[in-house]
């Protein structure tokens, strides 16, 4: 025992352990006594005592003639928790459904000339412009129809609420408060991808001790009590969500799908202009209806003396009746085969996330991933990768994965047991998890690692740094790419993870059709991305011009629109301050990023992101697609296009990977001629005289 630093130290007699030799430390303070930390250094070889591993809590040192060669530090990372919300035995009975139909005028901007919204139990309501009205006045007519006790804590749905529907009502709202003088209109929103999701409308009213609740003579659950509470604090409040944002389809399709008994109709919105509001006379011209036939135009349609506002009250009323049905038949599937609530989730991810929490993570562990080493495992998350090899073909195979992701997502996946290494003599071999490495590729022609550049993924050929995952790297490797590991963070393997929520949905969506085969396929696609969910992702508010001038000074914006007289901007920008950006403004950064810097820790969506899940299922999925593209190769097929999960390819596939089991692939096209151009351009001849032209963006 020895003292330094006021520190006693305590010397064990070294013990032997097969063929090291370890020596255990315990260091006090002089003065209190209290344990500091416990030292063990382990010698594998006496005859190099200078060469040895020291271990102080999770810490591991490798030390050479006193010099740090390598270390390690291991973790137990918090995990995603499988609380849930319980319910009574019901749906949320409280939706609706809105909508609005505008014509472009001469001055440049969309005017609404009708609107409307329903609830079960009633008739929709619809208001159409008056002669002389304004669109302002119009709308607010409307939602000051909604404002009241009987829709109090309503949920009323627009299909594609974030395309104009939702940011011209939240304007005129905001614009309506101006005119006023005060916050009469109490709005929140939501902004996501630049796009509105959700508005919630609060308003003063005179509290009332009592309310009575009418939910619609067709609705007798009585067991979902909304909060009434609300009335007695003076305000009333309705909330519009995005439907398209739960339902990816246009209404018809879904109203076919959904088998309901009312489908939206037809009308000629094109025909609508300022001067044919009040229009009375023959059918316009079948080029001013979309997808009508010759024979349904005049067989249907035509008539002498349409009149074009009892056609749009009409079509208003079927399209809020029909979104409705479809939406009611989605919410009450959802809550009785998971137990969910469809109205707690803003989107189709959302809401697959909260069945997986509920029904099926049990007692999995799945890491959420924090500050640093979320930046650096966010290095190896790598979208799908499009690639044109040829761009001319004939006599071709069109290919497509059955469920790539879900199938990658089977698995092992990372767990919550993390230990950050750093040395020389890394083996990848051995190794499960995220790793920094030098990578040298052979001159073969598909890349087997991709590579990010200018906002494009690449399959280069050459030498670079990067992060990876394991799996992948290992691949590579065994494919003849060098890999030289210098740091990373090694994870244990959690297995089985995803397995009973893609076969139980995959399962769902091979047996059925319909309804449920859509809502089947929807949830089994939109669960793996919401694990990647960036939460340094673009912020959109409404502004004053002082703010305004301070965000475009210090953060990176993406875009920016003035949206009134009084100087407000609509603002998308990355939530992190830019150091680059401030010092082109002659900002002090660190001053700057003291006073506002973001606590990604805090972030309530980031409390069920695991980007060590994204990045591994992504990583399996381009193995998957990979080994694939070399099976080709190497029998001597060439490969035209290929896209995340499909493979255009002069040589059929092996029968035993083409089926309809998840992971296989099933022969989409035979093509006669194709054209590639570019990323997810391309133009194919079919052998059966059909052109399909592809073009998504």
């Amino acid at each position: 025992m020895y003292i330094y630093n006021e520190c006693i130290i305590v010397n064990y007699n070294p013990v032997k352990k097969d063929i090291s030799t370890v020596y255990h430390r315990e260091v006090y303070s002089s003065n209190t006594g209290v344990l500091y930390f416990i030292v063990e250094d382990t010698v594998k070889n006496l005859n190099y005592p200078n060469v040895f591993t020291r271990k102080i809590g999770n810490s591991i040192f490798n030390i050479s003639s006193d010099k740090i060669t390598g270390f390690e530090v291991n973790k137990e990372l918090a995990c995603i928790s499988n609380k849930h919300r319980e319910y009574k035995a019901a749906s949320n009975p409280f939706i609706g459904t809105l909508d609005l139909e505008t014509y472009h005028d001469t001055d440049g901007f969309s005017k609404v000339y009708a609107l409307g919204f329903y609830v079960d139990g009633g008739d929709p309501v619809i208001f159409y412009i008056e002669k002389g009205e304004s669109s302002h006045s119009l709308v607010l007519r409307c939602f000051d129809a909604l404002l009241i006790n009987k829709y109090n804590n309503y949920i009323f749905y627009i299909h594609n609420l974030g395309g104009y529907d939702g940011p011209f009502i939240l304007n005129i709202l905001r614009q309506a408060n101006l005119d006023k003088g005060f916050e009469y209109y109490k709005l929140s929103y939501l902004f996501r991808d630049n796009k509105l999701i959700k508005l919630s409308i609060k308003l003063n009213v005179l509290p009332v001790s009592t309310v009575t609740k009418d939910v619609g003579s067709n609705n007798n659950n009585k067991s979902y009590n909304k909060d009434d509470q609300s009335i007695k604090d003076s305000n009333i409040k309705i909330t519009l969500y995005d439907s398209f944002k739960l339902l990816n389809n246009n209404l018809y399709d879904l109203s076919v799908d959904f088998e309901v008994s009312v489908t939206k109709g037809s009308f000629p919105h094109e025909f609508v202009k300022k001067d044919t509001l009040f229009y009375i006379g023959n059918t316009p011209h079948i080029d001013y209806w979309k997808d009508i036939t010759k024979k349904e135009y005049k067989n249907k349609l035509f008539k002498v003396d349409l009149n074009l506002k009892v056609e749009c009250i009409n079509y208003l009323k079927k399209y809020l009746i029909s979104l409705y049905q479809v939406l009611s038949i989605f919410n009450k599937y959802v809550f009785e085969k998971y137990g969910v609530q469809m109205t707690d989730s803003l989107t189709i991810s959302r809401l697959a996330m909260n069945i997986f929490l509920k029904k099926y993570l049990k007692d999995f562990k799945l890491p959420v991933i924090k500050q640093n080493m979320y930046k650096d495992i966010k290095q190896s998350y790598f979208g799908g990768i499009t690639e044109v090899y040829k761009p001319y073909g004939e006599n071709l195979y069109y290919y497509d994965v059955n469920s790539l992701y879900p199938y990658a997502s089977l698995n092992s996946m990372p767990g919550s047991n993390c230990t950050y290494i750093e040395r020389s003599d890394i083996n990848i071999d051995t190794l499960f998890g995220f790793y920094y490495c030098e990578i040298e590729t052979t001159d073969n022609y598909l890349g087997l690692l991709p590579v990010h550049r200018d906002f494009e993924l690449i399959m280069p050929n050459g030498k670079w740094n990067g992060w990876y995952f394991s799996e992948q790297l290992k691949f590579a490797q065994q494919n003849g790419y060098k890999v030289k590991v210098t740091r990373g963070y090694s994870f244990n393997r959690e297995d089985n993870v995803f397995n009973h929520y893609v076969s139980d949905l995959y399962k769902v969506k091979s047996n059925n059709t319909g309804s449920i085969k859509v809502i089947a396929k929807s949830l089994l696609n939109n669960l793996l991305g919401r694990f990647g969910l960036n939460v340094y992702k673009p912020v959109t508010k409404i502004v004053n011009e002082d703010t305004f001038n301070f965000i475009i000074s210090a953060y990176d914006v993406n875009s920016f629109t003035k949206i009134s007289d009084d100087d407000d901007y609509l603002i998308t920008y990355y939530p992190e301050v830019n150091k680059n950006t401030c010092i082109s403004h002659n900002l002090d950064y660190t001053k700057v990023l003291n006073s506002n810097k973001v606590n990604v820790g805090k972030l309530k969506e980031f409390n069920d992101v695991s980007l060590s899940t994204a990045s591994a299922v992504t990583a399996y999925a381009r193995i998957h697609m990979g080994k694939i593209k070399l099976d080709i190769i190497n029998k001597g097929g060439q490969i035209y296009y290929s896209d995340t999960d499909s493979i255009v390819t002069d040589i059929s596939l092996d029968e035993k990977i083409v089926g309809k089991d998840i992971g296989q692939f099933k022969l989409e096209y035979k093509v006669k001629k194709g054209f590639f151009i570019s990323s997810k351009l391309y133009f194919l001849v079919l052998h059966d005289a059909y052109v399909t032209k592809k073009i998504r963006v």
